[in-house]
């Protein structure tokens, strides 16, 4: 069966939510709950946002040269490794590994789908398929806190949600992979 690319950029759309919506929300509950306490939380909190101040720039280009497939690829890894890191019992500094490559892959889905968008629909399509995509992003947000809330509460831990997020990371890292270039 062919899946078009509208419906594939759909997908990791609604995933890239749902995990980021899986990790976001619940960060800085989740450290305090493994003994972080307030100072180390607002230091480790602004690691995030400083990684952010050149991210872009790298995405941009990397998807621009490398291709969708390989941006898109190398962004989930980075999120996978960053859930892995945040949900499994390691020492503190994977803690902190975490937080910088999450701040440093975040926001750089947007941006590579925007320009997905229009190598695969074409300037005519462009502006339809991103609405329809954003609105399947739309179900990501909501579904993803929720699960993860709902995880949280079923395990007593934020750390199985962490372990899921890297599962929905790892899925859409496989799933990017098999993304055509456009005709």
């Amino acid at each position: 069966m062919r899946v078009s690319p509208h419906w594939r950029l759909s997908a990791w759309y609604f995933f890239y939510f749902a995990y980021i919506g899986a990790f976001a929300p619940y960060f800085t509950l989740y450290l305090q709950s493994i003994g972080f306490g307030a100072a180390d939380i607002g230091i480790l909190m602004s690691v995030g946002p400083v990684m952010r101040l050149v991210a872009p720039a790298f995405w941009g280009w990397l998807s621009d040269r490398a291709g969708r497939r390989i941006g898109l690829a190398a962004v989930f890894l980075l999120h996978g490794v960053a859930y892995l890191l945040a949900g499994l019992p390691l020492p503190e500094p994977a803690i902190y590994l975490s937080i910088a490559l999450f701040g440093f892959a975040a926001w750089s889905i947007p941006g590579i789908m925007a320009a997905a968008v229009g190598d695969y629909m074409g300037p005519v399509h462009a502006v339809a398929a991103f609405g329809t995509i954003t609105f399947v992003f739309g179900m990501g947000q909501i579904a993803g806190p929720a699960l993860a809330g709902l995880l949280a509460e079923i395990t007593g831990s934020f750390a199985s949600s962490y372990l899921m997020a890297a599962g929905m990371a790892g899925l859409a890292l496989a799933l990017s992979l098999t993304l055509k270039p456009p005709r």
